[in-house]
């Protein structure tokens, strides 16, 4: 799956929204304003494209390591720094 460069917020709110989820969450993770965490995060998941297909390549990388861990930890499940 080819993704095309996204902007350092989208890449964040990316990797949140595969950790938790939340989009409302992920987008004030990823520093949209309170105020307006709720319709950008929700904008993200709707209108872009490459968000989508990151987070769905950032979930599938997840699924992959539960199954190919008897006991996974939270380090190899998320191992990148937000």
């Amino acid at each position: 799956m080819e993704i095309r460069n996204l902007k350092p917020i989208h890449e964040t709110f990316s990797k949140w929204y595969a950790e938790t989820g939340n989009a409302s969450l992920s987008a004030r993770m990823a520093g949209y304003s309170v105020k307006n965490a709720g319709k950008q995060g929700a904008e993200s998941l709707k209108n872009k494209t490459a968000t989508q297909q990151l987070i769905t390549k950032r979930i599938e990388s997840i699924r992959e390591k539960l199954n190919n861990n008897k006991y996974p930890t939270w380090e190899n499940l998320f191992p990148f720094k937000v």
